[in-house]
Formats: C-alpha cells, sequence, structure tokens
C-alpha cells in the first residue's frame, strides 16, 4: 500500500522580577484555543501503574475520563528508514509525498493497541536493534523508535523529520526550517501563544514549539532564538543558571545563557520571574502571572534545579493510602499551565499552550518506578488544573472554544504483570547513581515492573481529548493510514489542532 500524504490543514517578593510595559485590554471571548499537554515518554504502563498507587484501580486519572481516547503512532523517518532498509525488498527512504505508514509502525507486528503490560511476541518487534539506512548492522544500530525532537516536530509542524531535528526537514537541508503551529497560529490568526516545561525550556519538547535547528543538542543556539527572537507570550520552563549545576558545583549556563537571560530582562514588554532559593515559587509564579496579564505583557519564567529539571514530586510507600513529597522549590506542570493560561486567556484572538511534563521520560530512562510515579501525579493534577481553569465562568474560555490534548511523544519499554495496592511502591534498588539524579538506574527484587533498558521504544501511545472539536477531527482520521484500526498518527495531531484552529501549513 501507497499513500500521498496531504496535510490539511505570593510569595511574590520572594522572587525577582523585571516589570516594564503596557496598559491591559479587556478580555473577550476567544475563538478557538488549544491546550497541548505532552507528557513526555508516557506509556500506558506508566499510566497504570499511577492509577493502582494513586486510585487502587487500572484507570483514575481525570484524562481517563475524557470523551475522546484513541492510539497514537510516533515513528519518525530515522524510524521507518531503519525498518525499511531491515527488509529485502524495500530499497525507497521515507518520502513525504509517497511511503507506506506499515514501515514506521506495522499493527501486524507490535499491535493495534498499546501494551497492557504482559509480555508476548510482539516485544521482539520493538527490541531488536536495526541499523540506520546504508550502514551495516554494527555501526549506527538501534532500537527503531523516534526521540522527542522529531517526535514534537511532527505535532508543531505535521512534519516527520530525522531523530535530533528541531522543526527541520529530514537530511538538514540549507533553508529547511519549517514553521510551527504557534508561529502560523499567531501569523494568520493573530492568536497568543505559550510554551512550558517542567525540564529546560530549551530542551527539545518546548524547542520544537519555538525554535529551529538541525540538531536538538545545540542549546545555547536554541535558547538565545527562544528568548530573544521568537518573542512568545509565554516561556517557563527549567535551566536557570544560577541553579543548573555541573558535577563539580559550578553553573550549567547552556541551557540558559546569562546573556540571553538579561536581554528578555531587559525587553519592555516581558515581566521575568527567577527562581529564588527558599521561597514557594510555584505560588511567585502564579502571582508574577496575574500581575503580567493585568498589565498586558508577555511572562516568562526561569527556574530549576541542580539536575536540570524543576524538584519533582516524589511517592511515599503508605499502603492503604497514597502520600506525595511535593517541593515548592520550583513550580510544576499544573502552576506553570495554570499561569500561561492566565496570560494567554486575555488574547482577543484566541491561544495556543503547549505544556510538557517533561522528567517522566528521564525517570522512564533511569527505569525509576517511584520517579515515574511522582511525574505521572503530575501530570494528572496538571489536566485536572487546566480543565478547572476552563470552566471558571465569566472570561469567555469555555470548553466548547477550547479542546484540550493529553499525549505521549513516544513510549518506553515497560511490562508488568504483578500490581501493587493503593499507596504501595515495589522494593526499588539502586544499582547505579543516586534516586533523585536520575543518572542510575534501578532494580526490582519482587519482579513488579520489568524494563528492557533504558531506550524508547516504538509502541502506541494513548490520545486523550476534551473539548472543542478536535475530538471529532481525530475521530475522522482513525484508521486512515491503519485500516480497521482507532490509531491516528502524531502528524495528525497537528493536523487536527490546525483545523481547529483554522490555520494553514
Amino acid at each position: 500500500m501507497r499513500i500521498r500524504l496531504a496535510i490539511i490543514l505570593g510569595l511574590l517578593g520572594l522572587a525577582t522580577f523585571t516589570l516594564a510595559g503596557a496598559e491591559h485590554g479587556s478580555a473577550v471571548k476567544a475563538p478557538h484555543n488549544v491546550v497541548l499537554i505532552i507528557v513526555d515518554g508516557m506509556h500506558n504502563v506508566n499510566e497504570r501503574q499511577y492509577c493502582q498507587y494513586q486510585y487502587g484501580t487500572p484507570t483514575g486519572a481525570s484524562f481517563h475520563d475524557w470523551p475522546y481516547q484513541a492510539y497514537m503512532t510516533t515513528w519518525d523517518t530515522t524510524t521507518y528508514d531503519r525498518f525499511a532498509w531491515d527488509s529485502p525488498w524495500v530499497t525507497q527512504r521515507y518520502d513525504r509525498e509517497c511511503f507506506d505508514p506499515r514501515w514506521g509502525y506495522d499493527p501486524a507486528c507490535g499491535g493495534c493497541e498499546p501494551s497492557s503490560g504482559e509480555a508476548t511476541e510482539a516485544d521482539s518487534y520493538f527490541l531488536t536493534t536495526l541499523p540506520r539506512w546504508g550502514r551495516v548492522r554494527q555501526q549506527g544500530a538501534g532500537q527503531p523508535a523516534t526521540d522527542s525532537a522529531a517526535a514534537a516536530t511532527a505535532f508543531a509542524t505535521g512534519y516527520k523529520t530525522d531523530t535530533g531535528n528541531v522543526n527541520w526537514l529530514p537530511g538538514d537541508p540549507e533553508g529547511g526550517q519549517l514553521k510551527t503551529i504557534a508561529e502560523q497560529f499567531r501569523e494568520q490568526r493573530g492568536g497568543s501563544v505559550g510554551i512550558g516545561s517542567t525540564v529546560m525550556f530549551s530542551h527539545a519538547t518546548p524547542a520544537c514549539f519555538a525554535s529551529h535547528n538541525v540538531y536538538r543538542g545545540r542549546y545555547e543556539e536554541i535558547a538565545e532564538e527562544i528568548l530573544t527572537q521568537c518573542g512568545f507570550d509565554v516561556i517557563i520552563g527549567s535551566g536557570h543558571p544560577e541553579f543548573t549545576l555541573n558535577s563539580d558545583g559550578t553553573p550549567r549556563t547552556r541551557y540558559c545563557p546569562p546573556e540571553h537571560l538579561a536581554a528578555i530582562k531587559a525587553d519592555e514588554n516581558y515581566l521575568v520571574v527567577e527562581k529564588i532559593a527558599g521561597a514557594d515559587n510555584g505560588l511567585a509564579l502564579r502571582n508574577a502571572a496575574a500581575i503580567a496579564a493585568e498589565n498586558g505583557l508577555k511572562l516568562c519564567g526561569v527556574f530549576g534545579a541542580a539536575d536540570k529539571r524543576m524538584e519533582p514530586i516524589m511517592p511515599r510507600h503508605n499502603p492503604g493510602a497514597p502520600e506525595w513529597d511535593v517541593p515548592v522549590d520550583d513550580p510544576h506542570a499544573s502552576d506553570i499551565a495554570v499561569a500561561a493560561l492566565e496570560v494567554l486567556g486575555h488574547s482577543d484572538n484566541g491561544f495556543f499552550l503547549m505544556v510538557e511534563q517533561g522528567d517522566l521520560d528521564w525517570a522512564n530512562h533511569a527505569n525509576d518506578y517511584a520517579g515515574g510515579l511522582g511525574c505521572m501525579h503530575d501530570a494528572d493534577l496538571c489536566a485536572r488544573a487546566v480543565v478547572d481553569w476552563i470552566n471558571r465562568p465569566g472570561d469567555g474560555v469555555t470548553l466548547e472554544n477550547t479542546s484540550v490534548i493529553v499525549v505521549p511523544d513516544h513510549t518506553h519499554y515497560i511490562r508488568q504483570d504483578k500490581w501493587l495496592g493503593i499507596g504501595e511502591l515495589p522494593e526499588q534498588v539502586v544499582i547505579d547513581g543516586d534516586r533523585r539524579d536520575y543518572e542510575g538506574s534501578y532494580r526490582y527484587p519482587g519482579g513488579e515492573p520489568v524494563y528492557h533498558s533504558t531506550s524508547h521504544t516504538n509502541e502506541l501511545g494513548n490520545v486523550y481529548v476534551i473539548g472543542g472539536g478536535i475530538g471529532a477531527i481525530l475521530a475522522g482520521f482513525e484508521g486512515d493510514w491503519y485500516p480497521g484500526t482507532r490509531i491516528v498518527d502524531n502528524t495528525q495531531i497537528y493536523e487536527a489542532m490546525a483545523r481547529w484552529l483554522r490555520v494553514e501549513q
């Protein structure tokens, strides 16, 4: 089967602020809005692990009751080419104008639904290492799976691209920049746009909605573009140069170079809030958002702990009742989302917001069960907070004109058939490193979870939608690429958002 792909379209005194700007305009009903919540690396098993701990049931997260649910493929062009190169009869690399989606993901091999946790014969399809195109198996071999940059590029632009690319065409051609849906919405509809993440704002996922680069690791270039060129209405993330540290305790400045932070602080259009040690920085961020909204200003917030992310929520072993350690040193995903919405919600032309719970991916890379639960709790609270904010009366933002999406960018291999009860954690033994630095890995003597490796996999992810018209649009895409299934592709998330926001690629 060959198909043509047609893209359719506080503690305010405890934080430092740079404040200047314009008069506040009146809030009116926004035409169409989107909140895209990306839970980086979220596997179906992550969802059940969290629900077993928090609710004692296989499901129970706020988004598990949302009216539209489906499954999603995440493959990028590198993944496609790995599978195609391994075939004895396919000689063509990915071509956007003519390709067979089964080389990106084959339901006959991987299944039509995400793994429920049991190991099956399909696992070999995900775990077999394959070479990059044109290389012998021993050179550049790896498990076929996207990275966060290529996956977020698909959400942001509707284009498949190579692993590591940030809104850039496959093959890294000169002039290969791709406009993001946030840029298109602002230019074509005059909408307000924002990004927020629990990891560095210059990291792959948030970067793919506000910058363009041939390589995600060029953090300094990406940070410069985001802080000094993109002009987004909201920019929130970690990576603050005073709090993000190298192993020897010296500042690690590449994620947010001080000179670029100074530049946005000097911009009279922005209110900039920075982390202050010992403060309730989530409260400070929300208070800053209220001031920015009242004064018609854009908002930038830069926070973060030594290990590059926001200080995480962590569960405690407390059988019968879930219990969480919730630090206030940094904002959590719900703080980021609500602060961003306070600013963006005043737009007369609608808004687009991408919020990432970014360190679930880091927990999964470290095979960290407890850390993953904390990240899922963060994501659950974020989704609840977004819907609660939308349902506030009197501001013109409603679930009729606002679509909220919860989706992973990719998955990890996690299997589990010994499920725990409410408030229970498995015995988790450190193999290497410290539980909170996410540099090591863990093992489980009781055998509850099984992690194959620290790599991504090409498994299906879950999609959840509430409000607006995006669910109905996505329902029309189901089975387009994979007949007889409820599978959509990550590029179709872009297509659905573009249709709802009425923008053209």
